[in-house]
């Protein structure tokens, strides 16, 4: 049996994608105090050049790490474990490059590093996981969740609180429930968490067909400590200089009160942000030998409240309910001026400014039920879900452009649209487990989304305003009904197998208002599912993995937002995108 799956593994990893071509990046991550080997450790290489997260991975048992880099260029590579201070590189890569050892230093505002290295279960295997033990772990008490993910493996976490794995954004699941918010909402739900409250926290890079098909980057889940009984409180507030002109201010409190069958919690927190930054731009037009040269300072501020409230009870035994309300609003303000010159044949010919002020506003609330069923000794357990979301937004910005010269016309242009969306979801799934050590899963998923998106454009004319041809009002709904199976076993001591099939069927309406022109689509994906990993000699284990995923467009990207920074940039919304069909295929070795 065994020699039959190892033949099946070897024909897998000779159909992965060749690497030859690429250059090697290595090194070993230790303990500065004890010269130990650092096990876990994430390591991430970012672009200088605009700060995008390129490829990641973490060290083996023994410290050591491989980037395999596409491109030659100039990187930052960065490097951080729980308990230690963050070790940052800039290179130069031309060549495959040994970095040598890199000693961590134990951060001053955590625990001593040789409790942090005597502890071997911080972070441990788990069949296709990695599991964070947040419990006994130096980030334990005094950290919100956000802060825990940025020193889980496998996971980054830039300025902006952007949460990204394998360089797109993870699902993130709270004790096994699949969250619906995404972006800046996301980030701040699990800012509310508590690290008092985290017991772990599960990573996995491949996708079942447990996850929704657009699911893409891995599969975060977070997993809370049973609520205690009594009476517990706590308060917090923090200030941070995040970099040269970026401050971050946060304030918030925590509540939890039970007795033995039931408990109510909540929290609120509050969030400002300050960022001033500068960035230049040319723009070269090679047949006319013209030139443009921008330079632009941007100043943005952000204010956004959290609330949540939730109660957690005992039906009886086994069967456990729970119904959470979560409420953010936001108001962010910008203002970006351009400095703008114009160049033909070398010699500048015009110059002038353009000033955008731009005030963002939004109102995200949301409610969930849930239900747990444990069905049997062995934990099998059945749960349902049900969500609600309702999210308004307002963009209202102004763009005012003049020129010295008057080879370019002075001109005002103004863009408001509002996007208010309505999304409710069911969701059933069932665990059971086997004495063999098998483990089934099933379940089914209904989600339906009606989105209202208007945008009035207009430019100043003869003092009179002036609707533009992007002027759009439309309509768009959508469901999406979904049901999976998936099998996993280990097979003997050193391989573990899962199999599984998701199939989705999609059901869209658009309705264009100003045309009344109706664009409808019914369509059904099936989204196979495979993972297989051997176990090798230190802790190391070698895996495939595949799965077809539907990369769907995010809100942000389908609201017809129209920002003009100048004459010659505009950010535009586009809700005529498609979903597309993605092939995932990995080999790793870790």
């Amino acid at each position: 049996m065994n020699h039959r799956i190892t033949l099946l593994f070897f024909l897998f990893l000779t159909h992965c994608p060749l690497l030859a071509q690429q250059l090697s990046i290595t090194g070993q991550v230790t303990s500065s105090a004890k010269n130990q080997p650092i096990e876990f450790a994430n390591i991430f290489l970012q672009n200088t050049a605009d700060n995008s997260i390129q490829l990641g991975t973490i060290t083996d048992i023994a410290g050591r790490f491989e980037l395999l880099v596409a491109a030659k260029g100039e990187y930052e590579i960065n490097i951080s474990f729980v308990g230690y201070a963050d070790w940052k590189k800039k290179l130069v890569l031309t060549e495959n490059k040994d970095l040598g050892i890199f000693p961590l230093k134990a951060a001053v505002n955590e625990l001593d590093e040789v409790v942090v290295t005597a502890d071997k279960n911080i972070i441990t295997r788990k069949e296709d996981k990695l599991v964070f033990n947040v419990a006994t772990s130096p980030l334990k008490s005094g950290y919100d969740g956000l802060e825990v993910l940025q020193r889980s493996p496998n996971v980054f976490v830039d300025s902006e609180g952007s949460i990204q794995m394998r360089g797109e954004a993870p699902t993130v699941m709270i004790n096994g429930r699949i969250s619906n918010l995404s972006g800046a909402n996301l980030t701040n739900y699990i800012s509310n968490l508590q690290s008092d409250n985290i017991q772990s926290i599960e990573i996995q890079t491949h996708l079942s067909a447990n996850t929704d098909a657009q699911s893409s980057g891995g599969l975060i889940n977070i997993i809370l400590k049973k609520k205690p009984v009594g009476f517990d409180a706590s308060i917090r507030s923090d200030y941070a200089i995040l970099g040269d002109g970026f401050h971050h201010a946060f304030s918030g409190g925590s509540f939890n009160y039970g007795a033995q069958k039931w408990n109510v919690y909540g929290s609120y927190n509050y969030t400002f942000r300050f960022r001033e930054s500068k960035a230049q731009n040319r723009l070269e037009y090679f047949e006319r030998q013209e030139l443009i040269a921008i330079e632009e300072t941007f100043i943005s501020k952000l204010k956004r409240p959290n609330y949540q409230l939730g109660l957690v009870g005992d039906l009886s035994q086994n069967h456990v309910v729970g119904l959470e309300g979560y409420a953010s609003t936001f108001n962010f303000q910008l203002t970006n001026n351009s400095a703008i010159d114009v160049f033909k044949q070398g010699s500048q010919i015009q110059n002038g400014q353009a000033i955008v002020a731009g005030i963002f506003d939004g109102q995200l609330y949301t409610t969930t039920l849930n239900y747990t069923w444990t069905l049997d000794t062995l934990k099998s357990n059945l749960k349902v879900f049900g969500d609600y979301a309702n999210q308004q937004v307002s963009r209202n910005n102004m763009t005012t452009s003049t020129y010295e010269d008057g080879l370019l016309t002075d001109n005002t242009e103004r863009n408001n649209s509002t996007a208010n969306t309505l999304i409710y979801s069911a969701q059933t799934d069932l665990e059971k487990y086997y004495h063999n050590g098998l483990k089934l899963e099933a379940g089914a998923k209904l989600t339906y989304t009606d989105r209202e998106n208007t945008l009035l454009s207009d430019i100043l004319t003869n003092e009179i305003w002036q609707p533009t041809n992007r002027t759009t009002s439309f309509n768009y709904t959508e469901q999406v009904l979904a049901g999976y199976f998936a099998l996993n076993k280990n097979l003997g001591d050193k391989y573990f197998l899962e199999v599984g099939l998701r199939v989705e069927n999609t059901d869209l309406d658009r309705l264009d208002l100003a045309d009344n022109a109706t664009i409808q689509q019914n369509y059904t994906n099936w989204f196979p599912a495979f993972y297989l990993s051997r176990d090798l000699k230190n802790n190391n284990t070698l895996s495939f993995s595949y799965s077809k995923r539907l990369r769907r467009p995010p809100f942000q990207f389908l609201n017809n937002n129209v920002l003009k920074i100048n004459d010659f940039r505009y950010e535009l919304g586009n809700p005529d995108l498609i979903p597309e069909n993605v092939n995932n295929r990995l080999c790793k070795r870790g």
